[in-house]
């Protein structure tokens, strides 16, 4: 080997062991799983007073539970949560909730159900909030039994 040969050996020997060095570096500083769930929910999730204000302003609010048949997801009520008498409403528990039916598409998880929102009267469909294993991905630590009792308090 000449002595050109053997720099650049030294070379590329003392880069691997600064870029090891920097790994090791890294992984020792490296945030804890916790650290990055709770950056996330802080960013992603919405807020307490968002999540009562859209059950105090939905005169009727349902809760689904969807199924796979084939190919095809379908939801079907399965609860009425929520019903001011004042408005008109043309469902009922065991109807098929028309605003879920779709295919099922490869590597995407499908959810266990819905809490759907209806506004105007004659209730029309406006939004819902999907859940898996009872819990709300969109607000931190929602569940469906948290939903149910933000809806008693607010028709005390």
């Amino acid at each position: 080997m000449n002595p050109k040969q053997k720099k650049y050996l030294t070379i590329i020997l003392i880069a691997n062991l600064c870029l090891i060095t920097w790994l090791v570096i890294q992984q020792m500083n490296r945030p804890e799983l916790e650290d990055f769930i709770a950056d996330w929910e802080d960013n992603h999730y919405i807020s307490d007073d968002s999540i009562r204000q859209r059950i105090n302003s939905a005169p009727v609010i349902i809760l689904t539970r969807n199924e796979i048949h084939g190919n095809k997801v379908t939801g079907t009520i399965t609860e009425i949560l929520k019903h001011d008498e004042s408005v008109l409403l043309n469902i009922k528990v065991g109807d098929d909730f028309k605003h879920i039916t779709k295919e099922v598409r490869p590597n995407h998880s499908v959810p266990d159900g819905s809490i759907a929102f209806y506004t105007g009267s004659p209730a029309s469909f406006e939004q819902s909030w999907a859940f898996y294993d009872e819990r709300l991905p969109i607000g931190k630590n929602l569940t469906l039994d948290r939903i149910r009792k933000l809806i008693q308090e607010e028709n005390r």
